[in-house]
């Protein structure tokens, strides 16, 4: 760390720091906020920290106004913001990342940031407050929703029926929201009622069921599902998008396998082909891939096992399939774990190419 501040004292033009601190960082070097302080070109902070989340407030408070700030407590303990950190911000600030946040810390009575455009939280389901959000941060393009532990019994429904209602009311809901990230089930619990370009959701087998909802709420263009087959049967999957609504025509399906996924992998690529049946798509990408774990022995065994079986799926084949049922088509891709990637366009005028990309190859992994 003594280096490291010698070396900070004279970056005069530096722009970005990152910088990981403890409860213990300024007892031992007190002169950091200083230094941070003095460094009239930072427009960037990123902190992460195990504690100390009070030192880390106060060096905010201390550097000059920036453009993009990161908070992360890498153990996962939910950062509480006090009433003024971001305060110094409040004219500069256009991206804004705390992992996780107790949202409930705020009111709408701190500080706004009408400049930010980019928000990315880590948040409990039962913490999620879409009005508070729009009040705080009321010109956001960018949100991503992950998911933090949830250690309330609050039912889903009851968050999700106070956040639609709060934004029935005048200027409680985004009016340039483009693009909509994180966990399906927080998203689902914040009753998004603005419309969205893009969605792009962890999808699990407990809400998978709120798609529909989802979809019809936004009305995106364009959707990206990371769909975690775990307990996640194909007869679920091709149930999935089934009242989706026609904006819709660009879908990016990321399909991960499991130790316990069905047996037989192409079943998945099957039930997929079953979901497009619904869409009126011009570009769609299908790729199916494995976990990349943590896994115990028994399990790696069974992920070597998938992986084998991967090597067989007839991945040509697959797409022209796809092709033939969506010919509203113009753009599609599939790629398949430790096998290949195919790509078939069709240009405005008729032309046809079907394609293996080299440079998508997973057999290369």
């Amino acid at each position: 760390m003594s280096q490291f501040l010698k070396v900070l004292a004279h970056a005069h033009a530096l722009e970005e720091v990152n910088i990981r601190i403890n409860d213990h960082t300024l007892e031992v070097r007190p002169e950091l906020p200083q230094t941070l302080e003095s460094l009239n070109s930072l427009r960037a902070l990123s902190m992460s920290f195990n504690d100390g989340f009070s030192d880390a407030m106060e060096m905010t408070l201390r550097v000059h106004p920036l453009t993009k700030l990161h908070l992360e407590h890498v153990l996962g303990q939910a950062i509480c913001p006090t009433p003024d950190f971001l305060r110094g911000h409040s004219g500069s600030l256009t991206e804004l990342t705390i992992h996780p946040v107790k949202l409930s810390a705020l009111s709408s009575d701190h500080v706004q940031l009408p400049h930010l455009r980019r928000l990315d939280i880590r948040i409990s389901y039962a913490e999620v407050d879409t009005a508070l959000l729009v009040c705080l941060f009321p010109h956001i393009a960018h949100l991503n929703l992950a998911e933090d532990l949830c250690l309330e019994a609050v039912p889903m429904d009851e968050v999700r029926a106070c956040n639609m209602l709060a934004q029935t009311k005048e200027g409680c809901s985004w009016p340039h929201l483009e693009v909509v990230s994180g966990n399906a089930w927080v998203i689902y619990a914040a009753a998004l009622t603005c419309k969205v370009v893009r969605l792009k959701m962890d999808v699990y087998v407990d809400s998978a069921e709120d798609l529909d909802s989802l979809l019809s709420e936004t009305r995106p263009c364009q959707v990206e599902l990371r769909i975690h087959l775990l307990r996640f049967g194909p007869d679920i999957l091709e149930q999935l998008l089934g009242q989706a609504p026609e904006t819709v025509t660009d879908l990016v399906l990321n399909l991960t396998l499991y130790p316990g996924s069905d047996p037989a992998p192409e079943r998945y690529l099957a039930a997929s082909r079953v979901l497009l049946d619904n869409l009126k798509l011009s570009r769609v990408e299908i790729h199916l891939t494995v976990s990349d774990g943590p896994f115990s022995r028994s399990q790696l065994k069974s992920v070597r096992h998938i992986e084998q079986l991967l090597q067989e799926v007839d991945v040509r084949s697959f797409l022209v399939s796809v092709v033939e049922r969506l010919p509203t088509l113009s753009d599609a891709l599939v790629l398949v774990k430790n096998n290949s990637t195919w790509r078939y366009r069709r240009s405005a005028g008729g032309d046809v190419l079907l394609e293996r990309m080299a440079w998508l190859d997973p057999a290369r992994w």
